[in-house]
């Protein structure tokens, strides 16, 4: 009876359980964990730990209890720090499991298309005074737009649900499966003629081993060995113990539904795809976070300049409130006009407190967007950030016409790439839709060889006429064996098995219902065409338009510089009056704040112009690589001299 428990122990080893576990972070996760033979695929796959450490970059641009940041380095810190950029780096390795569900012939769990903005929160609002601070064209403190492209194809959308529809693929997964059996029964009989007992007490182990391959043509293969043993008191029975066998091997072929490697491997097909859309996913979201942090240290820079002119405008009206109270000792003035012109003084304070705290406010902002801890941390709670950078309008602006830049777009933008592959994930799906529309029609051959031995039974009391036992049957489990390799009792055949369904409601409905999706998506897919049309006009409109208000809100300045300049000197001639000068005053520091927000809004204008042309990682020097890799290997950029020396 040993023997008969080889085939079953040989699959109850297999599925033992294993605690070894690989622990390579780098793992591709559409492949096999190992293989059957060393036991591999039984494993758990090992995902690496989260790393929630900041980069040393952090720590090698702060001297003096402040952070100095080029914009370089700030983007570098971001690839390096990032939250929702840490989160996107698993997107993709998601996608590479459903690669393996589909290489099994399972059904796909989708791709994520959402973008991650927790980390790169807005600006700070307001400026202090002079008309208030508006960075972006549209009139938003940060100036990440989602245009109307991307809002058509941002819904989150977790891939394609046709894949549950219409015809299943095949299981391509070899599985292996065994069963044994121990069996006691005690049967009654009516006469005892039969069986020469009253009472028929048989012992029993029966075991088998079935083995099962689906392939991508749409086949099956199957192959399943059993034996039966079994030892009774039946005295008229030639052979006991007895022990019969058997080997079956069967094929299946779907003739029409689930037929050909177009229907099977269409999960496949689309996993593959799905790869390239969730890396698409992740430029997606580095190109959203470059482009959100650049805007968030330009916003800081212009909040700093704000600040400045409210100190500027503070000392100016410093200056003539010292005068006013001076003139007004010698009789010169009412002290009526002291009080105008400290009102007016304190007014400018108000101003550059706010100022200063809508900086203190947009570091912390930056700080949380550069920091896997946040600002609060002990590294950089109660640190400073200190932008080396300027905002710099070249020369000249070098700009293709219109026409070319909407050809770059439309070549270039993330959003029209993922719905091309998405329509062509839709086509593939509805070739295995409009498949299940056919009756299904299977062909299946089978050809199973069977054995019986025995051990001839001491006790037996043959019953008149009865012949003797045939020796060929005499022998055990290796008897068995021989019979079944030489084919001596075979049974074979074939079968054809027809479903045809009499309405097909169902198919019909979700043929019909694909269809009509991939139709809408086509439209769709114009509207995202017209719509980063219509952005590329707007963004190229914007940059010309910000550059020219710059250029005349700098002019403005000077000419109210020069007012207040002459307005001052007019007063020490006694030729003006203190509300002439404060007027003049307020006039230039409006002026002041204009030019600061118009040379902001240019910024923001040249930002949204190439995120708008998919050109924010290649402007910005950005690595892909380096992004999924989270390490940037630019070096950082020299920390000015004066804060070496502090």
């Amino acid at each position: 009876m040993n023997r008969l428990f080889l085939p079953a122990l040989a699959a109850f080893c297999v599925l033992a359980p294993l605690s070894a576990q690989t622990t390579d972070p780098a793992l591709d996760y559409s492949l096999n964990n190992g293989s059957f033979w060393n036991m591999g695929i039984y494993q758990q796959r090992s995902v690496a730990e989260a790393n929630l450490a900041d980069s040393a970059r952090l720590d090698q641009l702060i001297r003096g209890g402040s952070l100095y940041l080029s914009l370089a380095d700030a983007l570098a810190l971001a690839l390096e720090n990032n939250l929702d950029i840490a989160v996107a780096r698993f997107s993709p390795k998601e996608a590479e499991t459903d690669l393996l569900r589909a290489k099994a012939g399972a059904n796909l769990s989708g791709v994520q298309t959402q973008i991650s903005t927790l980390s790169t929160a807005s600006s700070a609002s307001g400026g202090g005074g002079g008309g208030g601070f508006t960075s972006a064209p549209n009139g938003q403190a940060t100036g990440v737009n989602q245009g109307a492209s991307a809002q058509i194809d941002s819904g989150g959308q977790a891939g394609s649900a046709a894949s549950f529809f219409g015809t299943q693929t095949i299981n391509l997964d070899p599985q292996l499966s065994a069963t044994f059996g121990l069996f006691h029964t005690s049967i009654p009989q009516i006469t005892s003629s039969v069986t020469g007992t009253n009472t028929l007490v048989s012992n029993s182990a029966t075991s088998s081993v079935n083995f099962q391959q689906g392939f991508i043509t749409g086949t099956t293969l199957g192959a399943r060995y059993s034996t039966f043993r079994q030892k009774n008191n039946n005295i008229r029975n030639n052979f006991n113990p007895t022990l019969s066998s058997d080997l079956t091997v069967s094929l299946t072929q779907r003739l029409t539904q689930g037929f050909g490697r177009a229907i099977n491997n269409r999960n496949i097909r689309i996993a593959k795809n799905n790869q390239t859309v969730e890396d698409l996913n992740f430029r997606d979201q580095v190109i959203t976070t470059v482009s959100r942090v650049e805007q968030l240290y330009w916003d800081l820079v212009t909040f700093r300049r704000i600040a400045e002119a409210r100190r500027l405008d503070v000392e100016l009206a410093g200056r003539l409130l010292t005068q006013t109270r001076k003139q007004a000792e010698l009789g010169l003035q009412a002290r009526i006009e002291v009080t105008r012109s400290e009102a007016e003084s304190t007014t400018y304070r108000q101003q550059m407190v706010e100022a200063e705290r809508a900086v203190h406010e947009q570091e912390e902002i930056l700080k949380n967007a550069l920091s896997k801890h946040g600002p609060t941390s002990s590294t950089l709670a109660g640190v400073s950030v200190v932008p080396v950078d300027s905002i710099v309008v070249p020369a000249q602006e070098a700009l293709a016409p219109v026409q070319d830049l909407v050809v770059e777009a439309l070549r270039e933008r993330v959003s029209l790439e993922r719905s091309r592959i998405n329509l062509e994930n839709s086509d593939i799906n509805l070739r295995g839709i409009k498949n299940a529309l056919k009756p299904s029609l299977d062909l299946t051959a089978f050809a199973t060889n069977n054995a019986l031995a025995g051990t001839i039974n001491s006790d037996v009391v043959p019953l008149p006429g009865a012949e003797t036992p045939d020796e060929f049957f005499i022998g055990g489990l290796g008897t068995a064996w021989g019979q079944i390799a030489r084919r001596n009792f075979p049974d074979y055949g074939i079968q054809f098995q027809l479903n045809i369904p009499l309405k097909n409601r169902q198919a019909q409905a979700d043929m019909t219902r694909e269809s009509l999706r991939r139709r809408r998506s086509d439209i769709q897919l114009r509207q995202q065409e017209n719509a980063v049309r219509l952005e590329v006009a707007r963004a190229l409109a914007n940059l010309t338009q910000a550059r020219e208000t710059y250029a005349i809100s700098a002019e403005a300045r000077e000419l109210r510089q020069q007012m207040v300049e002459a307005e001052e000197k007019r007063f020490g001639l006694g030729q003006s009056t203190i509300f002439q000068i404060i007027q003049t005053q307020r006039d230039l520091s409006g002026a002041r704040t204009t030019e600061i927000n118009s040379l902001s809004s240019y910024e923001a204008a040249r930002n949204e112009f190439e995120r708008v042309l998919g050109r924010t990682l290649q402007a910005n020097n950005v690595s892909i690589d380096e992004a999924y890799t989270g390490q940037v290997s630019k070096a950082p950029d020299p920390i000015p001299p004066a804060a070496v020396v502090q």
